[in-house]
């Protein structure tokens, strides 16, 4: 009998002690949970359920985790000069917004999805939010955006394209969606599943480029024509000013690439791009336009690098080789 209370004192007391080890979630925090890490993240903030009923639509594809995140102070619904307003006054403060049900895991995501409506030309403040608050685990990942808007305007996807990579330095950015809020049940977005985001991260293929003192990380893609880059390096070049008032500069390459699988590009900010017809490597500090002679075969990461080679006018050496 006296074994038999024991035992019984025993478990009651491993009960209370697993009991206790229990930390209750916080509020304002959605955690995921699942027996295996799905590779691909769905994160979206939705003002008038437009971009929710995007987000509703890809996070319906096999694999795909969603969270819709919110803001603690709501935004007005129905009153865009007074959204506007708010926005204007926290970016002269130099304020974020704050948003709930964020995830914490985001490091087990090989992909993450975002979605937001456009305000002003530009990504909606909450989720620039997100990224400013989250870019050290985001840099180096493979984003997709999502877009609606009253327009799909050109403008705007090329503003939030530039938000995307100036709030996440090294972000690996794939092609987003853009649809003008009318176009909800577009055929487009059916093709755009397909062939972004159910297809498998590119590999890439990290470099350094040294240039005196100066040091900058960056990657090569996946092309058949960054492949074949990689072949040549390490690689002394010469890299002069293409053209007064251009932000880019070029160097030729004794060498020709293959691009049986590269299209014409409009390059952005730290993008490496072959250009074909005059043989060079061009290296872009600011967008030029999109033209089909150029192909898009890796990215410079370092924010150093942007004020380096936009105020570097004279020529100088730069040594392309793979890092270790």
């Amino acid at each position: 009998m006296t074994i038999i209370v024991a035992l019984m004192v025993g478990l009651l007391i491993t009960a209370c002690t697993v009991q206790s080890n229990k930390h209750p979630e916080s509020s304002n925090v959605s955690r995921v949970h699942h027996s295996k890490p799905k590779k691909t993240l769905l994160i979206y903030y939705s003002l008038t359920k437009n971009t929710a009923r995007l987000a509703n639509t890809i996070g319906k594809q096999p694999g795909i985790e969603s969270v819709e995140i919110k803001t603690k102070k709501s935004y007005p619904t129905t009153d865009n000069d007074q959204v506007n307003k708010l926005v204007k006054e926290k970016q002269n403060k130099h304020q974020f917004d704050q948003l709930k049900r964020v995830p914490k895991n985001l490091n087990q995501y090989q992909k993450i999805i975002i979605g937001f409506p456009i305000w002003s030309n530009d990504m909606a403040y909450p989720m620039q939010s997100f990224l400013a608050q989250n870019k050290e685990t985001l840099s180096h990942k493979v984003i997709v955006p999502f877009t609606t808007s009253s327009m799909a305007e050109a403008s705007a996807i090329r503003n939030t394209e530039a938000t995307i990579r100036r709030l996440v330095p090294g972000v690996n950015l794939q092609k987003g969606l853009n649809l003008a809020s009318s176009d909800l049940d577009s055929k487009r977005i059916t093709s755009w599943i397909n062939q972004t985001v159910l297809k498998t991260p590119s590999k890439k293929t990290a470099i350094t480029i040294r240039t005196g003192s100066e040091v900058f990380k960056g990657y090569l893609n996946n092309s058949a024509a960054a492949k074949d880059f990689a072949k040549h390096l390490p690689q002394k070049l010469n890299v002069k000013n293409f053209a007064t008032g251009y932000p880019e500069k070029y160097a030729k390459l004794p060498f020709k690439l293959r691009l049986n699988d590269t299209k014409g590009d409009d390059p952005g900010k730290g993008d490496l791009d072959y250009n074909s017809k005059n043989q060079s490597l061009f290296f872009y500090h600011g967008r030029v336009g999109k033209f089909q002679e150029l192909h898009r075969i890796g990215h410079i990461n370092d924010s150093k690098y942007i004020n380096f080679v936009s105020s570097h006018q004279e020529p100088f050496e730069a040594q392309i080789e793979l890092s270790n």
